[in-house]
């Protein structure tokens, strides 16, 4: 079977788990759970993909561990930060410009349109899920940067999640860790894994496949992410505005931190 064949027999994957999210948040009256159910749109259908394969190359099997450790770490921590929380603001936006209809028309606008999105970029990984090869240096490197995308990401959601926890930083900004050197290292991660994982599976007959990882960081910069974030009631706070005006949106800028440093020796050999 051809990989457009194979990747167009995916379609109930996504229609599947995009309907469920739809039912649930009916109940809960939130949309909430399209987060949690992004990264499990990639894992299904990678798995239904290579589990009837009689036999999977070591190259495949890194590629669906590599997978599986970003899509359950992912789902796990927004369904921690979440859990029991007012739906977010981005969505809530959606639902007051929509009014009542939002229930239905979330189907499509929410549910539908992210499981599209997912399986447009879900094609990109098929090259490597289908096709059998040993594991080379090249393999090596790019599975050492995907890890290194899914502890940045890591890290970084856990520093802003016990951050927000603390009712002390509320109306604050966190300018530490991670986030002293990019206003979205969460982001910078993400991005990272993706382009790791074409670097992994990508052959000289499968350059298009680069689209995918175009697409995810396109969506993280100028869609959903970034741009959504500084443009909606994040930017909107003077503190955080400071902070745009100190720290890189995306590319760590290390000279900030190190500025910082010197300025806080100089400051406490003026207070000796």
């Amino acid at each position: 079977m051809q990989i457009g064949a194979i990747w167009l027999s995916t379609w109930w994957i996504f229609l599947s788990l995009g309907m469920l999210g739809w039912l649930f948040s009916l109940r809960h009256k939130s949309v909430n759970n399209v987060d949690t159910i992004w990264s499990m749109f990639f894992l299904t259908a990678a798995l239904w993909v290579t589990m009837p394969q009689p036999q999977l190359s070591a190259r495949q099997w890194l590629l669906v561990l590599l997978l599986a450790i970003w899509a359950v770490r992912l789902s796990a921590f927004l369904s921690l930060r979440n859990w029991g929380k007012t739906e977010d603001w981005r969505y809530a936006a959606m639902r007051n410009k929509r009014g009542r209809s939002f229930n239905w028309r979330s189907i499509y606008v929410v549910y539908l349109l992210q499981a599209a999105i997912a399986m447009v970029i879900f094609s990109g990984l098929l090259p490597g899920l289908l096709m059998s090869a040993p594991i080379g240096p090249r393999e090596v490197i790019a599975a050492g940067l995907a890890l290194l995308g899914i502890g940045l990401e890591a890290l970084a959601d856990w520093q802003l999640y016990r951050f927000k926890s603390n009712k002390h930083n509320s109306g604050q900004v966190l300018q530490s860790g991670l986030w002293a050197y990019t206003r979205h290292p969460n982001y910078l991660g993400e991005s990272l894994f993706w382009w790791s994982l074409f670097a992994l599976s990508v052959q000289s007959d499968t350059l298009w496949t680069v689209l995918s990882p175009v697409i995810m960081t396109f969506l993280l910069l100028r869609v959903s992410g970034v741009s959504m974030m500084e443009k909606g009631r994040t930017g909107i706070n003077p503190a955080y505005q400071k902070y745009q005006q100190e720290t890189a949106a995306f590319f760590p800028r290390f000279n900030r931190v190190a500025g910082k440093s010197v300025n806080q020796s100089q400051a406490k050999d003026n207070n000796l």
